[in-house]
Order: structure tokens, then C-alpha cells, then sequence
């Protein structure tokens, strides 16, 4: 037994896991909201050409998909409690393919930023079900070592998303990148509907607000969740604060271009998948808290570095300590993910939707401050990035204490 399961009303049973959809369906869904975040980032300069507006105000367009990404996590986890998780996500995916059409046809700034949030909304759905569908199918240190598993899986789709962003623009335009995206939320689509089973198999009678604010508030009153949740927040901000600054980085900076930007985002993506891949193999073997720690510190040494590099910066500089850091966080993010949504499996869906918002309201914030201290030095982006690192230490290290002391509380009992 783990120190982090803090309730044992978890799914269990092979009839259980014999539920849960082919590995490539999670991948593939899941996929859905990182492609259309990373695909879009090498074409920024040419969409600031086509409006006409400043490429620092195309950037943006990255806090609208994030502030996309929390409202809609908000909405499809609390009603697939209620109505199923697979209604929600054909939804979603019908809205992705919506969106795309649109932000492809668009001849206006304004309503290209209007499509992004719509797009991300739409694409949520996949990241906050998924999950959701994990918590339905395995208890905690299983569905910890799936989730590693899945997202080294994922990542590879979105990894090669700027390569694929410049090689669409180079072939003809930036809007066949939202083509594109059209046709891989349609396949999506298809798959679901043949495929994915109906997860939740005992959804709630009624979905009331006041039944919604009591789990809600249980939630984030409860010191494991809030923490885990913390931790998976300075996470996520660490990776958008880097989304954030690097191109800046790299072309204003070390005169780079947007093609190698995507070559060398590439190593990051690596370093994550590596680390999910590691989470996935070992995280029953080890037991949750150990990998949280192994994670988090090979994060903080890889931080260290980064910092150092300031005195003379280059590409392999900048992205080789950053692959570090995300190969730890590849380590002990489906950690954290599992005892988070341990804490209250009946409302996995919620605590999914809460878990996604929280995490994209951290990552608004520091890419928000990253873009509005961004000099012309790397200081203004490196210092938001050291912080984030830092903050999801400190938070895993509230939430392993606190699930040992409630362990002992229950030992007592």
C-alpha cells in the first residue's frame, strides 16, 4: 500500500481494467490538445505578417489557449460525471473540428484569437476525460504507471507538432496547419465512436449545483489534493513559461530561427518522454512518493544548470538542462496526477476538471510574467522558470508528508 491512497473506495478488479480503451485511443485523444498548441507556434511570425500586427501580440494568442483550456476542463469534468464520459468527448471533438474550420477561414486578428479559445475549449475535453477514463479503470499505483505510459505515448504526437507547423506553412501556409488539424480531430472522432467504451460505470443520479460546490469545496479543502495539485501547477507553468520564452530566445536573442526552434524543441519533448516512460515502468515497483522525490530532483539539478547558463547561453545551453527538467517531470507528474485523483475516485471527473483548471490558471499566470518581464537578456525568462521548478518541490513535499500522515492517522484507527 502506498502512502498516497487516501481513500480506498478505488476502482478495482480485473472487470475493471478490462474496461479501459487501447492504448492508442487515450493517445490519440489525449493528443488532441497539445498538437493544436505546438503546431500553431512556428507560424507566428507569419500570421503577424498576414494581420499585420506585431509578432509579441500573435504570442498571446498562447494565454487565450490556456484561458480556453481551463474553462473547458471546467465544463466536460463535472458533466461527465453526470452523463458519461464518452458523450462528452465526441462533443468536444465535434467542437475541435468546428474550430479548426473557422480559425482556417479566418481573415481577422480579433476572430483568430476568438477561434483559439474556441479550439481549446473544444480540445480539453480529451486531456480532463482521459484522465478521468484512467481514474474509472485502475486503482492508484496502476493508474500512475498508465498515465506514464500514455503520455510518452502522447508526447510524441505534439513533439513533432512545430516540425510539422513549419514543413505545412512551408508547403503553402499557416492555415494548412488548422487543415490539418481538421482531419486528425476527424480521425479522432471516428476512432471514439467505433471504439471507446463508456468508463463510468456508476455516474451520478443528479448533477446539482450544490451537490458541484460540496465536491468541489471537499476537494480543495483536502491539504493532499491542493498540494498535488500545486505540484502539478508549477509543473505545467514550468513547460508554458519555457513555451513562452524560448522562441523569444532563440530568435531575438541567439538570432536562431523558428526551424530551429522546432529542431530543438524536439530534445525537450524527448527529455519528458523519457521520464513518462520511466514513471510508467517503474512507478509500481518504487512506489509513488520515491519517484516524486527521484523526479524532483533530478528537476532541481537540471535547474540549477539552466541558471548557469546565463553567462553564455546557446541553443544546446538552453534546451539540453531544460530536457532535464522535463525528463523529471515526466517522472513525478503521473505520480502526482494518480493521488490527486485518489482522493475522491466517485467524482474522478471533477477532480480531473479541478486538477486542469488549477494547473492551467498557474501556467496563465507565469506565462503571463515571462511575456511581460521578457528583455533582452534571458534573465526575465529564466527566473520564472527557476521558480516554477522550486514551487513543485516544495508542493510535492507537502503532499508526500501529508499523505503519510494521514496513513498513520488510518494505522491509528
Amino acid at each position: 500500500m502506498t502512502d498516497f491512497n487516501v481513500s480506498t473506495a478505488q476502482a478495482t478488479g480485473p472487470d475493471r481494467v478490462s474496461k479501459v480503451p487501447a492504448l492508442w485511443l487515450l493517445v490519440g485523444l489525449s493528443s488532441v490538445g497539445p498538437l493544436a498548441l505546438n503546431i500553431f507556434q512556428p507560424s507566428i511570425g507569419a500570421i503577424a505578417s498576414d494581420f499585420a500586427v506585431p509578432s509579441s501580440q500573435v504570442q498571446w494568442s498562447l494565454t487565450v489557449y490556456l484561458v480556453g483550456l481551463m474553462i473547458g476542463q471546467f465544463i466536460y469534468g463535472p458533466l461527465s460525471d453526470r452523463f458519461g464520459r464518452r458523450p462528452l468527448i465526441l462533443l468536444g471533438l465535434f467542437g475541435f473540428i468546428f474550430a479548426n474550420t473557422w480559425l482556417a477561414l479566418t481573415n481577422d486578428f480579433t476572430s483568430l484569437l476568438l477561434g483559439r479559445g474556441l479550439q481549446a475549449m473544444a480540445a480539453s475535453s480529451g486531456m480532463v476525460l482521459t484522465r478521468a477514463i484512467v481514474r474509472d479503470c485502475y486503482p492508484t499505483e496502476k493508474s500512475a504507471s498508465a498515465l506514464g505510459y500514455v503520455t510518452t505515448a502522447m508526447v510524441a504526437v505534439p513533439a513533432i507538432a512545430p516540425s510539422l507547423g513549419y514543413g505545412l506553412e512551408y508547403l503553402g501556409s499557416w492555415r494548412y496547419g488548422f487543415w490539418f488539424l481538421v482531419a486528425f480531430g476527424t480521425w479522432v472522432g471516428v476512432t471514439v465512436w467505433r471504439f471507446v467504451p463508456e468508463t463510468n460505470l456508476s455516474p451520478l443520479h443528479q448533477l446539482s449545483l450544490k451537490g458541484y460546490v460540496q465536491g468541489s469545496s471537499d476537494l480543495l479543502l483536502n491539504r493532499p489534493f491542493i498540494a498535488y495539485c500545486g505540484t502539478l501547477g508549477f509543473g505545467t507553468a514550468s513547460f508554458f513559461c519555457f513555451l513562452a520564452g524560448a522562441p523569444y530566445a532563440t530568435v531575438e536573442v541567439l538570432g536562431g530561427s523558428g526551424k530551429e526552434y522546432s529542431l530543438y524543441f524536439l530534445i525537450l519533448s524527448a527529455g519528458y518522454m523519457a521520464g513518462n516512460f520511466t514513471a510508467g515502468r517503474f512507478s509500481v515497483r518504487l512506489g509513488l512518493p520515491l519517484m516524486m522525490r527521484i523526479g524532483h530532483g533530478v528537476s532541481l539539478l537540471a535547474g540549477v544548470v539552466f541558471m548557469f547558463n546565463l553567462a553564455t547561453p546557446s541553443m544546446l545551453l538552453i534546451f539540453v538542462p531544460a530536457a532535464l527538467v522535463a525528463f523529471g517531470g515526466g517522472l513525478y507528474n503521473p505520480a502526482a496526477m494518480a493521488g490527486a485523483l485518489a482522493v475522491r475516485p466517485d467524482i474522478a471527473g471533477t477532480a480531473s476538471a479541478l486538477i486542469g483548471v488549477l494547473s492551467m490558471g498557474m501556467a496563465v499566470a507565469f506565462s503571463v510574467l515571462t511575456n511581460l518581464v521578457m528583455g533582452p537578456s534571458l534573465l526575465g525568462f529564466v527566473l520564472p522558470y527557476a521558480a516554477c521548478i522550486i514551487g513543485a518541490s516544495l508542493c510535492s513535499y507537502v503532499a508526500i508528508n501529508a499523505g503519510n500522515q494521514r496513513r498513520s492517522e488510518l494505522l491509528q484507527v
